[in-house]
């Protein structure tokens, strides 16, 4: 084998292919769009089952749906999200991503745990007194600005917990649990989304092993806890205390209308996006106020945020408000959303920083936040986690600027780094000498073995 020959063979990584490499990037477009269709699936299956007949604030909404109106609406913001993800898969890879966290996470559970304590400690501080009582769904002692930052800081903590969980399982363990005590005095559908999420959290640490198993127990969990908020926020007192005092006394139903409000719950995306759509263009001032990231006060929103809602309760969804524009501004929005997931995901996957593990596990859970939003919530809410992603990078961005990322390497801490970064002739003497080490030593060794070769 000559110099040439050498030349021409691929860097050497173990012998694992990479032929077919996704990027990291493209996940939440995919998963956005696996979650539009089953939630279509949801909605025809709910009508067909459910009395729709009763008078309460979701009838309209419901009466809105059709199945060819909405499966046009899903169509159009499907191929809105995958065009984001059919680009060439260029970037980092989910084990790339993988390999971050477990050089960040190394020697660093204080952080994680730190990051999961801040998270909860926050969204108890936006409740106040209130999480312990109260006498209004929602209700919450802490400006709105807190209590924003309360909701997004949910799934950073279910993910904090899971990253810790891999390395400390008393911990971790510990963590997830008072993050599901704080879920159901909030009474939010989180509740039910917590244990996958926390699962993603263990996969990002590290845990390698009896992921299907995993993720089943997560899949029935949420299955299970989705109907705990579902019936507490019916209660006539909310709060930690109201909400365990009603299980304790009166159990919570697991008969089929229980998983009935379970699937239509799931099945909302559908009928409130074409709800949405059907209200008509929106003035342009409430489109910009809707995607001004200040606060609501500058930016207007706070006019404009009673009248986008169906109820006090149900707000317009981000899909329904662009399809009222036109299926042209609902496939860039979603394209655009897309992208911006995509483009964020790979550059701080592609950091070899000591935050840059930090700033990726923060990013992953702002945009997982944005994902649920997306589906039922105003663009407002959606694009105000997006600025604060524009955030993580901008940090990521001036930490490049005073620390050097070497943007082939796997690790910082990974002793193999030099191997990555080593060209392919290089890789493959270190392979000869390997072999012929174990072949044999000295002109002999290596005769034999470019015989072979």
């Amino acid at each position: 084998m000559t110099e040439a020959d050498l030349r021409t063979l691929p860097p050497s990584r173990g012998g694992r292919s990479r032929a077919f490499r996704p990027s990291v990037g493209v996940i939440p477009g995919l998963v956005v769009v696996a979650a539009m269709w089953v939630s279509y699936i949801g909605a025809a299956a709910y009508v067909q089952l459910a009395e729709l007949d009763r008078e309460n604030p979701f009838t309209a909404v419901w009466a809105a749906f059709s199945p060819l109106g909405s499966a046009e609406i899903m169509l159009v913001a499907s191929a809105g999200a995958m065009l984001a993800c059919l680009f060439p898969s260029a970037g980092p890879g989910l084990s790339e991503a993988r390999d971050l966290l477990e050089s960040s996470f190394r020697g660093r559970v204080g952080l994680w745990f730190l990051t999961a304590v801040v998270a909860i400690s926050l969204m108890a501080i936006a409740k106040g007194p209130y999480l312990m009582e109260a006498s209004n769904y929602l209700q919450s002692s802490a400006p709105s600005i807190v209590v924003s930052a309360a909701n997004l800081s949910a799934p950073i903590a279910a993910l904090s917990a899971g990253v810790v969980f891999a390395s400390r399982r008393v911990m971790g363990s510990l963590l997830f649990v008072v993050v599901l005590v704080v879920l159901f005095a909030y009474g939010t559908r989180f509740l039910g989304v917590a244990p996958m999420i926390f699962v993603a959290g263990q996969m990002m640490g590290g845990i390698r092993t009896r992921l299907f198993l995993r993720w089943a127990v997560a899949v029935v969990s949420a299955a299970l806890l989705i109907i705990v908020p579902l019936h507490t926020r019916g209660l006539s007192a909310h709060g930690l205390i109201p909400y365990a005092r009603d299980i304790v006394e009166n159990g919570i139903s697991y008969s089929g209308d229980s998983f009935l409000r379970v699937v239509g719950n799931i099945g909302f995306t559908a009928p409130i996006a074409e709800f949405t759509a059907e209200r008509g263009a929106f003035p342009p001032e409430a489109i910009w106020a809707a995607l001004n990231p200040s606060p609501s006060d500058s930016a207007g929103w706070a006019a404009w945020a009673p009248l986008m809602r169906a109820h006090f309760y149900i707000p317009y969804s981000m899909i329904g408000e662009f399809a009222s524009l036109g299926y042209v501004w609902l496939f860039l929005a979603m394209f655009v959303w897309s992208l911006l997931c995509r483009l964020a995901l790979s550059y701080l996957s592609s950091r070899r920083t000591q935050l840059a593990g930090f700033l990726l596990l923060v990013s992953a859970g702002l945009i997982s936040m944005s994902a649920l939003y997306l589906l039922q919530y105003n663009t407002r809410s959606v694009t105000r986690i997006l600025s604060l992603v524009g955030l993580v990078v901008l940090i990521a961005w001036i930490e490049s600027l005073f620390v050097r990322s070497p943007r082939n390497a796997r690790t910082l801490s990974d002793p193999s780094s030099e191997k990555w970064n080593a060209s392919p002739a290089a890789s493959c003497r270190e392979h000869l000498g390997r072999t012929s080490s174990r072949r044999g030593t000295g002109r002999v060794g290596r005769r034999q073995y470019r015989r072979r070769a």
